[in-house]
Parts: structure tokens; C-alpha cells; sequence
């Protein structure tokens, strides 16, 4: 069988290197993802590379950018591929003509802004063609649920790119995590300087935010530790005014901390918990790009891993004492010139997926085998998904949020503090009591005859719009309600607290304005003459 075709859609720091016209300044000077395919390929594993970007004029500075620092770099190494769109053109659909150019059973790997995965993914996943998707696969749990189904209708593989999970450190613990017994506490921390804003600076706090893109890390490594547990609530904290300073949008936060409740599938009476802390804007010289460790805990006991600083560090005039990764990706050639970075984790995903795929199409596995190797599949990076929107959801309505998951259908739902009935009402029905209290004046003032029976019926009937309803309660609760329309609904079905459906609300209601004019419906018939 032919070597995997592959087109590379994005074309920054993490496929090439190259931003702001020039080389980056982080640790990832001449890319990842451009890097190891182009290595892949001298290895026979790869066939054909594309990139695609909006912009085409920047190729021809992309390609010298990697012809000198890899092709000379690394003994010839091959940097050629095709490129949508025209090096004159500027298109932001450029991927779909990319995509159109592959045929079924090639693949692409999707680095680009958040919120752009979701459509790119589902365009490719529709033509047969397999995904590898950069964390978060996408910012809404709907989403990533739309995108499962539509890998297993068109049978194609579907890859989130964790890379934490091939770090040989974070790995050999995860192993060790799962013979300690039942999960009970985790928290991680990872951050990166300051300077990192400046490069994320089009799209942090507008298209995506520092959770999306540290915290992902550590949640998938905590889920991939602890498969019989689920998480069923999120509370989120962020700090602000670091970014906004360096002129960043005034939403950014600097630093966000997710509290997780996870709960056993078996046994929901054992409850773990689960903080998960990420920050861009730790000092410029912080000596590491990417500080990081975790503290798992359980009932047999606990395992701490700190792969900020390595035991190798080298110290210069300018950059001081830096910690160099050479387990991420190691870009020093081997005795012969060529690249040699072949065991680092960054490397190993890329490789995880081409052989995934190459297998998946000789029929040597299936999607199902692939999501039991415990591979960052879709389906094994559901609860990372969920945790990453709550999150979101819980800054910006500044509450907690419940994560429900039934017979493998997940959803986020409003917390509800519903032991108590009067502490239900009073958290989610002061809305209902000055709807009430609508429906109670516009019956005094018919009654009174300030207003003629008719107009009230309608000013009632009007109040009663369950949509009106819902608008008050959200006014009054200052966002702290639940956006979905169905809200007040289904929570009083949960309390079975009579009426149960919302037509059997306007019924009740509708009713008793029917009692209180029954008196005066010759009146009323007249006045509608």
C-alpha cells in the first residue's frame, strides 16, 4: 500500500516555526508538525505534503524559512510540498479547496485557531479523509459528539493530538496511577512565559483562552487515568489584568483554575476531586517555556511528577539558566547529519497516528480496537471536552456547571441545589415571582376597571409566554439561569412539582383567568365584536 498522503492545514509555530515574518522565539524554532513529516516521509511512512494557510504570500518566506534551518540543517532533508492557496492569493476557505485535492483515506492534521477545528474536521471527516486535530478538538462538547458520529458514519480515524500522553514520564505514571486504587485527588499546574501572548495575541480571549490551550493537557492525562470515573461538576476562578497590560483583549484572563467533582461510574458514593491550573503569563525568564507537573492521589497512594526542569539546564550571558526538554522534541542531529528526534513525545504522536491510519486502511484494525488502545481518540477525550466548556461556561456565568452523562450522550446543565424546595424557588424562581405577580396586577386592574377585560385577557395570555417567562427569570437571576429554554420546565419536572410541562403551566394559569372573567364573558365577547 502507498505511503499516507497528508496535508498540513495551518501553517504557524507548531508546523513551521515560522511567525511574524521570522523564526519563532520559543522552543519551537523550526516547528513540530512540518519537522516529523517531513521526516516520516524520508522514512517511507509519509507519501505526499500539502499546507494550507489564508494567507498564500507567505510561502515563499515559509519555505526558506525551513529549506535553511531544515533542509540545511539536517543533511538534505526533504522540505518540498504543495501549498493552497496561490502565493498571490488570500482566501480563508482555502482548506476546503486543500481537503478537495486529497482523496479518501488521506489525512490532515488541523493546527489553527479554536474555533476553526470544528468546521475544518467535519469537512474532512465527510470526505473520508482521517483527522488529527490539535488540542481542544473543539471548544463545544456538541460539537465534539457531532464529530464521533460523523468519524464512525464515514469510517474514518479521528486523533486529538495530546502529546502529554507519549511523555515517557507522564506515561509510566498514568501505569502506576491505575494500580493505586480508587482516584481521590489530582491537581496540575503549567504555564508559560509572557512572551507566548505576543504570538497568541489575535486570538487569546477572543477565540479561545489559556484553559483551552494549558489545561487540556492535564485533564486528558487525568481522564486517561482514571477510566472508571466521570466528571459531573465544574467550577471555574480566573485572574485578570497581566494580559489586558500587554494589550490583550479585556477579557483575557491570565491565569484559570478549574475545580472538578468526578464521581465513580460504579459507585457515585466515592467522589474525587480534580484542580487544574494554566497560566501565560509567568515571568519572561522563567528559565523553562513550559512549567509542568501534576500531584495524583488515591487510596493506595500517590505519584507527583515535575517535568518543568529535567536535571539539564544550560546557562548563557544573554538567556541566563534555561531547562531544555530534549524528551519533547530532541533537534540535534545524529553522527550522520540527519534528524534524529525520532523518541521524543512531540514526534511519537504524529507517528501514533500515521501507523493508526496506515493500519486502519490495510484492515489490520478497526475504529473500535483504536479506541481500546487508549489512543486520544474521540471518544476517549469526551470528558476533557466537557470539563474544557464547562469551565468556559462557569467564567463567563459566573457559576458552576453540571456535567451529565446518560448512556453515553453527555450534556452540561445548570447546578441545581435541589434537596430544598424553598431554596429552589428562591435561587431560580424570582423570575416566576414577578411573573406572577404581573399576571396578579393585570387581573386587579380588570377587575377595577382600569383597563378593559379584553386587554387584560391579552396582557396576561402575553405575560404567560413561556419565552417572556424565561426572559424575566434570566433578567432577574443576572445570568445565573440556565440558557436553555426548557430550563424552568425540566426543573420542575425534576422536583415534580406539579405542573409538570410547560403547557400544563399556561393551563393552570389560563384557567384561573377564565374563573376570575367568568362573570363578565358576555362583556368581554361584546368588546371583541
Amino acid at each position: 500500500m502507498a505511503p499516507l498522503n497528508v496535508l498540513m492545514v495551518g501553517t504557524g509555530e507548531y508546523t513551521t516555526g515560522f511567525v511574524g515574518g521570522g523564526m519563532s522565539g520559543s522552543d519551537k524554532k523550526v516547528g513540530v508538525v512540518g519537522l516529523t513529516l517531513f521526516d516520516l516521509r524520508r522514512r517511507g511512512k509519509v507519501g505526499k505534503l500539502s499546507m494550507v494557510g489564508t494567507s498564500g504570500n507567505k510561502f515563499p518566506a515559509i519555505r526558506d524559512h525551513l529549506h535553511k534551518n531544515i533542509t540545511q540543517a539536517y543533511n538534505g532533508l526533504d522540505t518540498s510540498f504543495a501549498s493552497f492557496p496561490a502565493d498571490d492569493k488570500r482566501d480563508p476557505d482555502a482548506y476546503k479547496a486543500a481537503i478537495d485535492a486529497l482523496s479518501p483515506g488521506d489525512a490532515i492534521t488541523i493546527f489553527t485557531p479554536d474555533t476553526t477545528h470544528y468546521p475544518i474536521a467535519l469537512y474532512a471527516i465527510e470526505r473520508k479523509i482521517h483527522v488529527l486535530v490539535t488540542k481542544p478538538a473543539v471548544q463545544l462538547l456538541d460539537h465534539h459528539q457531532k464529530l464521533l458520529e460523523a468519524a464512525k458514519k464515514n469510517g474514518v480515524f479521528v486523533f486529538v493530538e495530546h502529546h502529554k500522553r507519549f511523555d515517557p514520564a507522564y506515561a509510566d505514571a498514568r501505569f502506576r496511577a491505575q494500580k493505586l486504587g480508587d482516584f481521590n485527588y489530582f491537581y496540575s499546574y503549567m504555564s508559560q512565559p509572557k512572551s507566548q501572548l505576543e504570538t497568541f495575541k489575535a486570538w487569546a480571549g477572543k477565540d479561545s483562552d489559556i484553559s483551552y490551550y494549558l489545561n487540556s493537557h492535564h485533564i486528558d492525562i487525568n481522564e486517561s487515568m482514571v477510566p472508571d470515573f466521570k466528571p459531573v461538576r465544574v467550577t471555574a476562578s480566573g485572574a485578570k489584568g497581566i494580559a489586558t497590560d500587554l494589550g490583550c483583549v479585556d477579557k483575557t484572563e491570565d491565569t484559570i483554575t478549574l475545580l472538578v467533582d468526578w464521581v465513580k461510574k460504579t459507585d457515585p458514593s466515592k467522589r474525587a476531586t480534580g484542580v487544574y491550573t494554566a497560566s501565560w503569563t509567568a515571568p519572561q525568564k522563567a528559565g523553562v517555556h513550559s512549567n509542568q507537573y501534576f500531584h495524583y492521589m488515591a487510596a493506595k497512594g500517590e505519584v507527583r511528577v515535575n517535568q518543568a526542569k529535567r536535571g539539564y539546564d544550560v546557562t548563557e550571558d544573554e538567556a541566563g539558566l534555561v531547562w531544555f526538554n530534549p524528551f519533547y522534541m530532541k533537534y540535534a542531529p545524529d553522527e550522520e547529519g540527519n534528524f534524529n528526534g525520532q523518541t521524543g513525545y512531540g514526534y511519537i504522536s504524529f507517528e501514533k497516528f500515521v501507523d493508526a491510519v496506515t493500519a486502519l486502511k490495510e484492515g489490520r484494525v478497526t475504529l473500535d480496537d483504536l479506541d481500546k488502545r487508549g489512543l486520544p481518540t474521540l471518544k476517549n477525550t469526551i470528558a476533557t471536552g466537557a470539563i474544557l466548556e464547562a469551565g468556559r461556561r462557569s467564567l463567563d456565568e459566573q457559576r458552576p456547571i453540571d456535567i451529565v452523562e446518560e448512556n453515553d450522550v453527555w450534556s452540561l446543565k445548570l447546578q441545581m441545589w435541589l434537596d430544598d424546595r424553598h431554596v429552589f424557588y428562591s435561587h431560580y424562581f424570582s423570575g416566576a415571582k414577578h411573573l406572577a405577580e404581573q399576571v396578579h396586577r393585570g387581573l386587579l386592574q380588570a377587575r377595577d376597571g382600569f383597563v378593559e377585560p379584553h386587554e387584560a385577557r391579552q396582557g396576561v395570555l402575553d405575560i404567560l409566554d413561556m419565552n417572556r417567562a424565561r426572559d424575566i427569570a434570566l433578567e432577574r437571576e443576572s445570568a445565573r439561569l440556565n440558557a436553555e429554554a426548557a430550563f424552568l420546565t425540566q426543573s420542575l419536572v425534576h422536583q415534580s412539582v406539579p405542573p409538570h410541562t410547560e403547557d400544563d403551566v399556561v393551563a393552570v394559569l389560563q384557567n384561573a383567568c377564565d374563573q376570575t372573567w367568568s362573570g363578565s364573558e358576555e362583556d368581554e365577547e361584546e368588546q371583541e365584536e
